[in-house]
């Protein structure tokens, strides 16, 4: 019995690292695979990032090639009113004004005066009897 007990001992005895060294790679093989599952999961994250990343890259250089399209055109439309103001810089001097336009302040001086003249509830007093004369 005794020999039972001494090889029972002894099988324990050899027994035992190998449980505690097979727990503790079932730790790092657990660990590994965690750590294998944060890394994808991660490079998927840094794929998108990239591409999001591209997208503002490629609207940013629509936005400078709209704001550069934008400003020749400004150049353009400040050169030609330039021009045209200097075709008639001398006419403007002398208060020279197209006969069109003549109309026109005289239209709206006239529409003006019947507006203020109208008030609220009628004409006022003083202007219908001015328009009567």
């Amino acid at each position: 019995m005794r020999w039972l007990a001494a090889v029972l001992l002894a099988a324990l005895a050899g027994a035992a690292p190998g449980y505690w060294r097979g727990r503790a790679d079932g730790r790092l093989a657990e660990r590994a695979r965690h750590d294998a599952q944060l890394v994808q999961q991660l490079s998927a994250v840094l794929e998108q990032h990239s591409s999001l990343v591209q997208q503002s890259q490629e609207a940013s250089q629509r936005l400078r090639r709209a704001a550069a399209a934008r400003a020749r055109a400004d150049d353009e439309t400040t050169r030609e009113l330039a021009d045209a103001l200097a075709k008639t810089a001398d006419l403007r001097a002398a208060c020279v004004l197209d006969a069109g336009v003549l109309r026109q302040v005289d239209a709206a001086r006239a529409a003006a005066a019947a507006a203020a003249a109208g008030g609220f509830a009628g004409a006022v007093p003083a202007a219908a009897a001015q328009r009567g004369r």
